[in-house]
């Protein structure tokens, strides 16, 4: 959660991931995976602290 963007200025914010891939990723498995991300992020960041809870609006995907 420390890389967070945007957290002080607006409600919203974009997480970074870096994922490591053996083989080249088409565009609809990377928006797959991008849905899969954000869905699965913000329902453990709810569970996690849901007082100071901020939804993550964007996913920075980083394909090594």
């Amino acid at each position: 959660m420390s890389n967070r963007k945007n957290v002080f200025y607006t409600q919203t914010c974009a997480e970074k991931i870096t994922l490591k891939s053996l083989r080249p990723i088409n565009s609809k498995e990377l928006n797959l995976i991008k849905d899969f991300l954000l869905f699965n992020l913000n329902s453990a960041l709810m569970c996690i602290d849901n007082d100071n809870y901020m939804e993550v609006v964007d996913i920075d995907l980083i394909i090594v």
